[in-house]
């Protein structure tokens, strides 16, 4: 009784909120057919990974061609070395093979350079295939740049994978090399083969490398894994069972030349990787494969080439969420109504039949489009609106209200976005990761 008089007293000093008073759940009015709130999923988060050595872009390779010229990241000693025989050059394969020679070049080796940031740890691991010669003290895997904590050099690496953790202990453009000889002369001939590199941002508390995965890409795996290192020679893995997984865990994002640019130095890249960078460390994979200048019906490739690019890597969970990018080379083209309805649906039977469910995306304002080529993407963009599938509304978050690109947006063609911090691109990944968090596991 004295406990009721006392919550009653309660209640007329201190009165609960009334209805209208509580937070609200509202969908973001760029967003059609989404959720209003995010989903929590009853499924159990995959463990993301990631390759964070640079990959394809629209002008170059990255590290992506083991080959030696202007389009490749890699870097090698002595310079252009005819000591160094590059994979894809050879097979087309991701591997290449150093030789050191006694009393020549006694020192060799491809290099690989990744932003080191102070305070976080990293995984540089990679697979000896084929080892001849002698090997010695001189180092086949070793750190040339940024000071660092832990395993920096490797001598007489095991055949098999093998892995460097380290913590870097300052900001620096660090750059690991892997060749026979790379730490001082090797004193004899030796020559080592090397394949899958592999560069990763670790939580503190992991101290091995995970499965291999494609550079400048991510991938999710659906099971629990361990392993440890034993004087650079990383041991048989722990493996779990697979479990299922949200249905937002591996994202395709499709598209033309607004999805082909990965970050670099100079910006943060295309909406794809704006995304990553919005969602920060989920466990929640983005991959893209955009290719300039393509239509619809070009772009609808795309998703065949991931999905079989995907089932390479050995434990790697499929596409489970399709990001729909592109039309603004159809409008450019001319393509009329049906033509870019018809394209869509078939995309859209694609990306069903390949397991992943569709986010649509509205085609974007296009400064130089006719009259008659902007009744087309209006009448577009209005009917995607209407096939039941989640809508990012870009016309509306990207225009000025004149059916041309904001100022903000604008890389300054009147085609592009922006790919700065704050830029068009930016604005797109972030909208992106906001509605990838409202799709649910139907």
């Amino acid at each position: 009784m004295t406990r009721m008089i006392v919550s009653l007293i309660l209640l007329v000093l201190f009165p609960l909120p009334a209805l209208a008073d509580r937070p609200v759940a509202t969908l973001n009015p760029l967003f059609v057919n989404a959720s209003p709130r995010p989903v929590v999923s009853a499924r159990t988060a995959p463990r993301l990974v990631e390759n964070i050595m640079g990959g394809v872009s629209s002008t170059a390779y990255g590290y992506e061609r083991y080959q030696k010229d202007a389009s490749s990241a890699w870097g090698d000693f002595p310079t252009n070395t005819t000591e160094i025989v590059w994979g894809y050059t050879t097979d087309g394969g991701q591997w290449f093979q150093a030789t050191a020679t006694l009393g020549a070049a006694e020192r060799v080796w491809g290099a690989v350079s990744f932003p080191a940031v102070l305070g976080e740890t990293y995984v540089i691991s990679f697979t000896v295939d084929a080892k001849t010669g002698t090997h010695g003290a001189a180092g086949n895997a070793a750190l040339a740049s940024g000071t660092w904590t832990g395993t920096t050099s490797i001598n007489n690496a095991a055949l098999g994978r093998n892995a460097l953790v380290v913590k870097a202990t300052s900001n620096a453009t660090a750059q690991v090399r892997l060749g026979v000889g790379v730490s001082a002369n090797n004193g004899a001939t030796g020559s080592m083969r090397f394949s899958n590199v592999m560069v990763e941002r670790v939580p503190a508390s992991v101290a091995y490398p995970s499965e291999y995965v494609y550079p400048g890409e991510q991938r999710v795996f659906p099971y629990s894994y361990s392993t440890s290192v034993v004087s650079g020679a990383v041991q048989t893995p722990t493996v779990g069972a697979v479990y299922a997984v949200p249905r937002r865990s591996s994202v395709l994002m499709l598209g033309d030349s607004w999805a082909n640019d990965p970050w670099t130095a100079s910006n943060f890249g295309d909406f794809p990787w704006q995304t990553r960078r919005a969602l920060g460390r989920a466990p929640i994979a983005i991959n893209a494969y955009g290719a300039s200048g393509a239509r619809i019906d070009q772009i609808t490739s795309q998703i065949a080439t991931a999905v079989a690019r995907n089932s390479t890597i050995p434990g790697a969970g499929p596409y489970t969420l399709c990001v729909a990018f592109g039309g603004t080379n159809d409008i450019a083209q001319s393509r009329t109504l049906t033509q870019m309805q018809a394209a869509r649906l078939e995309q859209i039977s694609a990306i069903v039949a390949a397991g992943m469910y569709p986010i649509l995306v509205t085609v974007a304002p296009y400064n130089a489009a006719s009259a008659g080529q902007q009744t087309v993407m209006d009448a577009y963009n209005a009917w995607l609106k209407t096939l039941g599938y989640p809508v990012y509304d870009l016309f509306a978050d990207a225009t000025d209200g004149n059916n041309d690109l904001k100022s903000v947006w604008d890389v300054g063609d009147g085609v592009h976005p922006s790919q700065h911090a704050n830029g068009g691109a930016a604005i797109m990944g972030q909208r992106l990761a906001d509605l990838i968090m409202l799709v649910g596991d139907r």
